[in-house]
């Protein structure tokens, strides 16, 4: 459970480079994530800082990527008998994988792609990806500045919580 209570978006990193191997990692704890109809939408594309410029340029909130050194990115693939919990699945895939890149002691960054029009076709475009596969998210990586940034901080709000109605 501390890897849930400490997980936290790192917009400050180091120079020091994570690994194809930690990827990888990351990769292995993402698709242990929820399926509906055991479908697994999902497909990564690995990127080093050689795309960086263009990654920033997708939106606004692409900017706190300056500092990360790899990034993935999250497609979702389109042509399954149940396309419309692809997105439910890509959500619970991405919160794995950032999950594991906790426990591992690297920052990321998630940057919302999908349901945005704009966002889909810059990386679809960016990086070739054609139909029926659609980016869907962007993960920025690397090592926090602060250790510090890995801290608890409590959400939980009880007038939230609605038992038997709303």
């Amino acid at each position: 459970m501390n890897d849930i209570f400490k997980r936290r978006s790192i917009r400050n990193f180091s120079n020091e480079e994570v690994s194809l191997e930690d990827i990888n990692k990351m990769i292995e704890a993402a698709v242990q994530s929820p399926s509906a109809r055991n479908q697994k939408p999902w497909h990564f594309v690995i990127l080093d800082e050689t795309k960086k410029e263009e990654l920033m340029k997708m939106s606004h909130g692409a900017q706190n990527l300056k500092e990360a050194n790899k990034f993935v990115a999250f497609v979702m693939d389109l042509s399954l008998s149940n396309p419309e919990f692809a997105p439910l699945d890509m959500s619970a895939c991405v919160n794995n994988f950032m999950l594991e890149a906790y426990n591992l002691g690297i920052g990321s960054l998630w940057v919302g792609v999908y349901p945005i029009t704009e966002r889909i076709e810059y990386l679809n475009n960016l990086l070739q990806i054609k139909e029926p596969f659609q980016a869907f998210a962007l993960v920025g990586l690397g090592y926090p500045k602060n250790k510090n940034d890995f801290k608890f901080l409590d959400r939980f709000d009880e007038s939230r919580i609605h038992v038997g109605k709303w």
